[in-house]
């Protein structure tokens, strides 16, 4: 079980990592534009590269921000309940309807893939990236939000406390400091 716990904690971190990879990429492609206007050069397909960076930036780190319980949460019902069996009830329905929402988004994610792979779709600039290439971040970054869900939910059916709960809120915009 140990190392179980270790593998998806580093899947979860890895992932955060490759989106702040991607942040760096918008940074550097959007420095290199601005290099690029002062000296007379054009860098080609910079605003679609920009557009995939803002998109692997946005769904990798889902599954770590999640997990810390830094994702916006409407809590007015759930703070009502007392009875610890009842809010475990409560979060298994508010995770089983995740589970099949980032479901959707890794089925959605794969035939997009596919589709672009099969039908060997490029981007239309000059470059002529393979878009399941850029498309591939939107996938990954559903797919461990749906493991990190689904690992909540074994946590709630085997009696422990899904993560976000485990972290006050507090602490988990103290730890999204940190992490920056």
């Amino acid at each position: 079980m140990r190392i179980h716990r270790q593998v998806l904690e580093r899947l979860y971190e890895s992932s955060a990592i490759a989106g702040a990879v991607m942040f760096v990429g918008i940074c550097a492609v959007i420095l290199a534009q601005i290099v690029g206007r002062l000296l007379g050069v054009y860098i080609p397909e910079s605003d679609d590269i920009t557009a995939w960076c803002v998109a692997g930036a946005t769904f990798l780190p889902l599954a770590h921000i999640y997990r810390r319980g830094a994702h916006i949460r409407v809590t007015l019902l759930a703070d009502q309940i007392k009875s610890p069996l009842m809010r475990s009830a409560a979060d298994l329905l508010v995770l089983v309807v995740g589970l099949a929402v980032s479901g959707i988004f890794v089925a959605a994610g794969v035939d997009l893939i596919r589709d672009s792979f099969a039908f060997q779709e490029t981007s239309a600039g000059e470059l002529g990236v393979p878009m399941w290439i850029p498309q591939t971040s939107m996938c990954l970054g559903s797919a461990v939000l749906f493991a990190a869900i689904l690992d909540d939910i074994v946590s709630i059916v085997a009696g422990r406390a899904v993560s976000w709960r485990a972290v006050a809120p507090q602490d988990a915009l103290e730890q999204a400091a940190e992490d920056l």
